[in-house]
């Protein structure tokens, strides 16, 4: 083993050293309130007003959009002194904000249990909305079963999961957070990660799907679209497709495997630097 490695993970100890005894000076050496901080209740806020449009921006909460069995729109979320959650309809648009203002050091959990109180859960009754967008920034995003004429979800580094999401345009946005699309459908697909990976199960983009990642891989299973646009620098692309293209593949290191062109059909352009790219046709 290296010195260069030895004094990396000397240096990580004493960096996890020197953030708990600084917690420990903040709260007394209480570190109960470290893991706790403040007493956390859920809220549950039901929203009569009518809406067409919903927009969700959080900072650490997971966000859940999902449909309500009763029909009627229901907000759930965590409450406290520093945690905390508006609803409100402007505009014919459900405007939802979270943030959490709690001190660093509350962020801190001495617990192996996972939190169950920075979760935001949002009902919506089944109709066909206008826009439907969620950003978070390290929470999760999942949805499911929702129609809108767009549709965009977005995270930093935490995971998107989608299934049943219909709409005219659909973005999905991540950079380290991977991606898991099913059976969701859309004329025009566009996904974008860094480092995250993507995963599309029984996916139907009727005009374009557009794919992109850096080292993210990608997998496509029973993909079905009008054409595919995917670049990828050293993440690998590979799974099966519903329909005959014409393939247009490059590669520098990687090794290629698709099957015949189809001239007429529409175009797979599939570009990527050392990844290697496997399509079969179902």
């Amino acid at each position: 083993m290296s010195k260069k490695i030895v004094f990396t993970a000397l240096a990580c100890i004493l960096l996890g050293v020197l953030l708990i005894l600084a917690a420990g000076f903040l709260t007394d050496f209480h570190y109960e309130q470290a893991s706790a901080g403040n007493v956390v209740t859920q809220k549950t806020q039901q929203i009569d007003e009518p809406f067409s449009a919903l927009s969700v921006e959080t900072d650490s909460y997971d966000i859940r959009i999902l449909p309500a069995a009763d029909g009627k729109c229901t907000v759930v979320s965590a409450e406290s002194e520093t945690i905390s959650c508006t609803a409100q309809v402007r505009g014919g648009t459900l405007l939802i904000s979270c943030r959490d203002n709690s001190p660093w050091y509350e962020h801190i959990s001495f617990s192996v249990s996972a939190a169950a109180d920075d979760t935001l859960t949002v009902y919506l009754p089944r109709q066909d909305y206008t826009e439907l967008t969620a950003v978070a920034v390290s929470g999760e995003i999942r949805a499911a079963d929702l129609t809108a004429e767009r549709a965009a979800f977005e995270t930093t580094s935490g995971e998107i999961e989608l299934t049943g999401i219909q709409a005219k345009t659909l973005t999905v946005r991540s950079v380290s957070g991977d991606q898991e699309l099913e059976r969701c459908r859309c004329d025009e697909l566009r996904a974008e990660s860094t480092s995250g990976s993507m995963e599309l199960d029984t996916c139907t983009a009727a005009n374009e799907a557009q794919l992109q990642t850096v080292s993210g891989e990608i997998e496509l299973r029973h993909m079905s679209a009008g054409a595919y646009t995917i670049n990828t620098t050293s993440g690998d692309v590979e799974g099966t497709i519903t329909e005959a293209k014409n393939f247009l593949v490059s590669t520098t290191s990687g090794e290629v495997r698709v099957p015949a062109s189809v001239p007429d059909a529409g175009d797979c352009r599939i570009t990527t630097t050392s990844g290697d790219i496997e399509i079969k046709l179902d």
